[in-house]
């Protein structure tokens, strides 16, 4: 999408056809500092333009003249270039997968695991759940005995 926003080639979308100093080059686009960025809170799509003006100003007026824009929106879709479609799908081409080491499950002596031992890790799957639920009902009872012993003990003092 910045690539689309910092274009100076498309015929449809870019800054350059919002703002009057690129539109009739005065200055030239940042495009290092330009870009947008999406506000949670606002949940607005905040579009950010710099710019270098070839010729510079020492006046506040003389600079907005420059670079004000004069209202309507800055267009990123339908744009005339071609651009790649998402930033993930660019980043997941330029992954080089060799570098990345291959970690293959291991038994408990060292030894790879074998295309039979899914029975095995599913049984210890299935321990460790039966094991946390047995521990969870235990300290909801327990709980439940020491509220039911508290009640009894105030119940007591009442009489």
């Amino acid at each position: 999408m910045k690539e689309k926003l910092n274009t100076m080639t498309d015929t449809t979308c870019g800054f350059r056809h919002r703002v009057p100093c690129l539109m009739n080059n005065k200055c030239t686009l940042d495009t290092e500092k330009s870009g947008c960025y999406y506000d949670f809170d606002e949940q607005k799509l905040i579009m950010e333009f710099f710019v270098i003006l070839v010729t510079p100003v020492w006046t506040f007026p003389e600079r907005d003249v420059l670079v004000k824009m004069d209202g309507g929106s800055i267009k990123f879709w339908g744009c005339s270039n071609e651009y790649k479609r998402r930033r993930r799908d660019v980043i997941e081409d330029d992954i080089d997968f060799e570098r990345f080491e291959s970690m293959n499950k291991r038994d408990v002596n060292g030894t790879e695991t074998g295309a039979d031992s899914s029975s095995e890790t599913n049984f210890v799957a299935a321990t460790t759940v039966g094991v946390c639920s047995v521990v969870f009902m235990t300290a909801l009872l327990t709980l439940l005995v020491v509220r039911m012993r508290k009640q009894r003990s105030e119940d007591v003092e009442l009489l």
